[in-house]
């Protein structure tokens, strides 16, 4: 297979993703371990009493990312209109990652640490 030059789709976006974010990104780290996570979902196959763990997590992912594209388009949404009527006044809202950061951490209910 690796001699053919036939790749697969995580292979390949394996490698989209190295060549974008680059070798000394600390930012490709986590994307790396997401990954490889999600690629540990196959091995639960092998085992019969925790097969159904990589069904249901099969099943899901499609609505989960449609979910996670309204959420995130949502917060993204929000945070531009709170970056421009509240950014001159608050600091939580004064450039439009703060924004985001600031409604993602109301959102999962640490108020304390979005202050």
């Amino acid at each position: 297979r690796h001699c053919s030059g036939d790749i697969g789709k995580f292979e390949y976006l394996v490698r989209f993703l190295f060549e974008t974010f680059g070798v000394g990104s600390h930012k490709f780290h986590i994307l790396t371990v997401a990954c490889l996570m999600m690629r540990s979902l196959a091995l639960l196959t092998l085992w019969q009493p925790l097969r159904w763990i990589a069904q249901t997590a099969h099943m899901a992912s499609s609505k989960l990312s449609y979910f996670m594209f309204v959420f995130l388009s949502s917060i993204w949404g929000f945070s531009v209109a709170m970056r421009v009527m509240f950014g001159a006044e608050y600091m939580q809202f004064n450039s439009l990652f703060m924004s985001i950061t600031t409604l993602l951490l109301y959102t999962f209910g640490d108020t304390e640490r979005a202050m």
